[in-house]
């Protein structure tokens, strides 16, 4: 939304002091983001420990475990990228509307694209760094029991 507000304001107006303070604010946003989406998806991998010590046990290796692990959690992303693309052209498309009369401004590629690589980039990362450390453990522990 930003960007069609830049496009249709009058250069050297508060509008450009506005603009950079939207971006701050997004920038905040995105940051609160990721920091709560680590937090859950390090609490929800934690609780499947059972889970992948069993798998441990019925023969999985770590990779086949992790793989699972990393599927699920792509397919999760995959579904919430389409979600969040879908929620926010419903949310822009009115805005693009009546500041320019047309719909095709609220469909520029850049801020759908750079928010589902940033989100799923965390998303996978914190997958694979708190997985593999979850189900090393549950394989260890699993091949004690």
């Amino acid at each position: 939304m930003q960007g069609i507000e830049n496009q249709h304001s009058v250069a050297g107006s508060t509008a450009e002091v506005l603009a950079s303070i939207n971006y701050l604010v997004v920038v905040l946003i995105s940051l609160f983001m990721a920091i709560a989406l680590t937090n859950n998806l390090v609490a929800a991998i934690g609780d499947r420990r059972t889970e992948f010590a069993t798998l441990s046990l019925i023969g999985s290796t770590v990779r086949q475990v992790r793989g699972v692990l990393l599927r699920e959690t792509a397919a999760a992303t995959l579904l919430a990228i389409v979600v969040a693309v879908v929620g926010s052209v419903v949310a822009v498309l009115p805005f693009s509307i009546v500041k320019t009369g047309s719909p095709a401004a609220a469909f520029g590629v850049w801020p759908f694209v750079g928010s589902a690589v940033f989100g799923g980039g965390v998303a996978l990362a914190v997958t694979y760094v708190a997985g593999a450390r979850v189900i090393r453990s549950a394989a260890v522990s699993g091949h004690r029991a």
